[in-house]
């Protein structure tokens, strides 16, 4: 029987068990041979505060505490170490074991005064293992474990209300935590620093005034199965080319971002529930460039994924009802986007913008507020075997000097035009069905370009395609049929090139031109329709030749402009011949 903590140690050889009895000892320890150290209950301490206890602190069961703040608690050196049951603080105000108030109060403290503060457990050079006991830290951080011989291995275990934080790992350490629970720390939660690696499982992480958990410095390791929520800073941070695993996690409430990537952060991110984040639920800044697979993104009051100058792989994610964009990319970033969901967001569901570049394939994006794709501002992105459908505005919206590719995709039931190109944009856009829009199939306007070809545009409510000035895109050999009005309509200043379209069975004219429309017509076939197949109204003008047009409800082609503003030649019914005949005819006739 001894009356001090060091007494018991120094009296112990190597393996053997220090028990404590029911109580409060202050003293500061230094472990520096194996042993155990339980109480005498094995139970996890239970710790309040009272208000007729002078620390503010009642302890149930076994408890350490020190009032110094540069040295620890608890100092570990050597490997086989083991604590159970074991209360460690650090307080910051006079106790009185025999209950009598004699003052007390939080811990005030400036930045250089924690500058320096030593953590109340240290681990040097050594391994600790901790099951059923409870930290916390008025100056400093709960926990340190340094150098790249310590390790800590934490089941069922409290590290709370630590000034400095919950645990940092720093120097190359290791460390496995297990059904813990790190809160209302006013540092972060957990650190995890300089080349360190950590595993936590199935714990939480909680209602601190930082940051969650974060992975910095080149560290790595996993965060299995746990939650993270109501952090004032991002539940989980990946930095300075760390390459931790985050998965199967409930990600929530935090007041920041729910995960942040930066500063050339990686990782794989993976099967979490990540949502109700104030910042946005997934934001990569600063070429960080994480895997993303597998994730449910939602009720963000922002953005469900923002990449900001970052990259990233992102694949088989449900990313729906968050307030802006559910995703957006940024200044330059670079990301490959492969078979998500992307729906019922209040804003666009995706947008690539201000020089930014993407690859998007087999994804839906559906049910949201704004337009499906967003491409602007000079970003470029390929599209291909994309769902977009019944987004309230555009399916696509691609403007001010966009480019790319959209391909094989679906773009139907939107609420206005399918694709919409302006403003100096410049897409390809080919083999892509476009269907049942409550606007327009294709939509050109204020300055559009593009090459669209090899299309399937029909049943929309409006023209399949239409041209406004001074947009001057490339139409040709698409399909364009069973629309509401006419097929295509150039107007008000548009131009365009139009050639080898089937153009068939749409309420109004195949073509029309008006309003200074000035467009070639070159090499179609216009026939079928409810209307004429070709119409330039008074105010049309452009070259309108070698077109086959046949089996119009009413003219085949009505031209009203004068003659020196519209060149008509070389039209005519031509459908008996083959499409092979017809194209190499009306080449002839163009040429001649």
């Amino acid at each position: 029987m001894y009356s001090t903590i060091k007494d018991a140690i120094a009296a112990s050889e190597e393996g053997y068990t220090v028990m404590l009895a029911t109580g409060v000892f202050e003293e500061d320890c230094v472990i520096d041979k194996p042993l155990k150290m339980v109480s005498r209950d094995h139970n996890l301490p239970f710790v309040h505060k009272d208000p007729l206890v002078s620390s503010g602190l009642m302890y149930v069961g076994c408890g350490i505490i020190s009032r110094r703040r540069r040295e620890p608690c608890l100092l570990v050196r050597c490997a086989g170490v083991h604590l159970s049951g074991i209360a460690i603080s650090q307080i910051d105000i006079p106790i009185d074991l025999d209950g009598d108030k004699e003052g007390g109060g939080e811990a005030q403290m400036n930045g250089e005064e924690a500058h320096g503060t030593s953590a109340v457990v240290v681990v040097e050079e050594g391994q600790l293992s901790m099951e059923n006991c409870y930290v916390s830290a008025a100056f400093g951080s709960c926990i340190s474990i340094r150098g790249a011989s310590s390790s800590i291995s934490m089941k069922n275990c409290r590290i709370m209300e630590g000034f400095g934080g919950g645990m940092r790992l720093e120097d190359g350490s290791h460390g496995l935590m297990i059904e813990c629970d790190v809160a209302s720390n006013k540092g972060t939660g957990v650190v995890v620093n300089n080349k360190s690696h950590l595993i936590i499982e199935h714990s939480q992480v909680r209602d601190g005034l930082e940051d969650g958990v974060v992975f910095d410095c080149s560290s790595t390791g996993c965060l299995d199965r746990c939650q993270v929520f109501k952090n004032s800073g991002s539940g989980v941070v990946i930095s300075g080319g760390s390459e931790p695993d985050v998965q199967e996690c409930r990600i929530f409430q935090n007041y920041s971002f729910g995960v942040m990537v930066r500063d050339v952060g990686r990782g794989r991110i993976m099967s979490n529930d990540i949502f109700e984040n104030a910042g946005g639920e997934i934001e990569i800044r600063g070429k960080g460039n994480p895997q993303v697979e597998g994730n449910k993104i939602h009720d963000s009051s922002s953005s469900g994924i923002s990449v900001d100058g970052g990259a990233g792989r992102f694949y088989g994610n449900e990313i729906y009802s968050n307030a802006r964009a559910g995703v957006k990319v940024r200044n330059e970033s670079k990301i490959e986007f492969v078979k998500n969901v992307v729906c019922a967001g209040k804003h666009s569901g995706v947008v690539v913008e201000s020089r930014s570049n993407g690859h998007f394939e087999g994804n839906v994006v559906q049910l949201n507020g704004q337009c499906g794709f967003e491409i602007r501002d000079d970003a470029s992105a390929y599209l291909s075997r994309n769902l977009v459908m019944r987004n309230i505005h555009m399916g696509f919206l691609i403007y001010n000097g966009a480019s790319g590719l959209l391909q094989d995709n679906e773009v139907a039931c939107n609420g206005m035009s399918g694709i919409c190109v302006m403003l100096n944009s410049s897409p390809n856009i080919s083999r892509n069905l476009i269907r049942d829009n409550c606007q327009h199939g294709i939509f050109f306007t204020q300055g559009g370009k593009g090459n669209v070809e090899s299309n399937q545009i029909h049943s929309n409510r409006k023209q399949g395609v239409r041209i406004e000035g001074p947009s001057d895109p490339i139409i040709q050999r698409n399909t364009i049929f069973n629309g509401l009005k006419h097929g295509i309509l150039v107007c008000d200043g548009g131009r365009g090139t139009i050639q080898g379209n089937s153009v068939l069975r749409n309420k109004g004219s195949g073509i029309k031109i008006r309003s200074e429309g000035s467009p070639v017509v070159a090499a179609n076939r216009f026939h079928h329709g409810e209307g004429r197949g070709i119409h330039v109204a008074s105010s049309g003008m452009g070259e309108v030749c070698c077109n086959s047009i046949y089996q119009n409800a009413m003219e085949d082609i009505q031209v009203d402009a004068p003659s020196d503003q519209v060149v008509v030649k070389g039209n005519g019914d031509r459908s008996v011949e083959s499409s092979e005949e017809f194209l190499a005819r009306s080449e002839e006739l163009l040429l001649g």
